[in-house]
């Protein structure tokens, strides 16, 4: 085998004579490593068109990266995404990807976005009448994916990344008021009681502990410590959607 620099691929002879050159040309839409390979009759010619069959791969893939369009990136960032995250996570941040963002300016060339564009999002939310809290949280969304999107080779517009975001909205929510949490209590109390439910052990955890729903349905027996009085939350449980009908 020929030694060659890094990135020229690898030569070596073959049983009949000929000459085989290989190299690596990224990975498969299904995560396998392609690996590329040309053959020629002497060891010259071999190395002349691996370098031009790596010449033209590395085009086709500058071509691909210069004309990506937003949909198919973010639909490739969701498919990773949805294993890095939890279940509930991915949900709140595919949701209104596919919902605002991809359907107002999933054509447009990553390379051509612009904070205009981002506006448009904006302007169909508000329409929809979604709140700045939450248009600002989907657009933080969308500077994370391009964010990803310029580590892996695209050349993505400063001013979107950079581009502000809507000031959050003041909340007008309110604590429950100490009468009607008494109330809340005695009603998941008397749940509890009911041999046919469980859900008031659940309202119960919640109001008392102030835990989230998949933290109350996630507790366990062995995280629950009557000797220190302590509750220790480490695990939630939630419903994973199910999708090309598996779960």
């Amino acid at each position: 085998m020929a030694r060659r620099s890094p990135g020229e691929g690898s030569i070596t002879q073959l049983a009949d004579g000929r000459w085989r050159g290989t190299f690596e040309a990224g990975y498969t839409a299904s995560g396998k490593r392609r690996r590329l390979a040309v053959t020629a009759p002497t060891k010259t010619k071999c190395r002349d068109r691996l370098r031009e069959r790596m010449q033209e791969e590395n085009g086709a893939f500058k071509t691909a990266v210069r004309d990506m369009r937003l949909k198919a990136w973010l639909d490739s960032w969701l498919e990773a995404r949805e294993s890095q995250v939890r279940p509930k996570t991915f949900e709140a941040e595919s949701g209104p990807l596919r919902l605002y963002v991809i359907p107002t300016i999933g054509q447009i060339k990553l390379s051509e976005l612009s904070p205009d564009d981002v506006r448009k999002v904006h302007a169909k939310m508000r329409r929809a009448n979604l709140s700045s809290t939450y248009i600002a949280y989907v657009q933080r969304i969308l500077q994370q994916s391009l964010k990803a999107a310029v580590m892996e080779g695209h050349q993505i517009p400063n001013g979107v990344i950079l581009m502000p975001r809507p000031k959050t909205s003041i909340s007008d929510r309110e604590p429950i008021p100490l009468d009607d949490a008494k109330k809340l209590v005695e009603a998941a109390w008397a749940l509890h009681g009911d041999g046919d439910t469980q859900d008031g052990s659940r309202w119960l955890a919640g109001l008392l502990q102030g835990l989230r729903l998949g933290e109350a349905l996630g507790l366990t027996w062995d995280h629950v410590d009557f000797t220190h009085n302590l509750i220790t939350v480490e695990w939630q449980l939630q419903e994973v959607r199910k999708r090309d009908g598996i779960y």
